[in-house]
């Protein structure tokens, strides 16, 4: 089972007194069960260099549900994504991420999520490796 997903998006900005900025990207999701528990995606998005900072970002990884037999619904993932950015010095940047999905009732979960960032490049200022925590709590109806 599996999904294969293309979008874009286009966007305008300003007024006519500025002047009117137009933006616009392609992008691309797939995702593949190879088990029951187990599942591959990919995600790759582009936008004209031109007139982007971050012009094309590329993303693998797995999802693995049931990683603990008395904990069927929770879900483990990794990934490594690559977001490029042509326009400075700096160059582009990379991060691996993990993660886990701690469901705690039928609809409500908590998601921690660790990344490493290597070389982070969205500044125009160069910037050593970061490691980088959150939390997610979440709840679906």
């Amino acid at each position: 089972n599996g999904s294969f997903k293309l979008g874009g998006y286009y966007h305008m900005h300003g007024n006519l007194n500025v002047g009117v900025q137009k933006n616009f990207g392609l992008y691309g999701v797939a995702e593949q069960e190879i088990t029951d528990k187990f599942s591959l995606f990919a995600q790759i998005g582009l936008s004209p260099r031109s007139i982007n900072n971050h012009n094309h970002f590329y993303s693998l990884g797995f999802n693995l549900k049931t990683p603990f037999r008395k904990r069927e619904n929770d879900v483990f993932g990794m990934a490594i994504a690559y977001a490029g950015i042509d326009s400075n010095e700096i160059g582009s940047e990379t991060a691996v991420e993990l993660t886990y999905q701690l469901n705690i009732y039928k609809s409500l979960y908590v998601r921690p999520d660790i990344q490493y960032i290597i070389n982070p490049a969205g500044t125009d200022q160069k910037l050593d490796n970061a490691l980088v925590g959150f939390l997610r709590f979440g709840v679906e109806f």
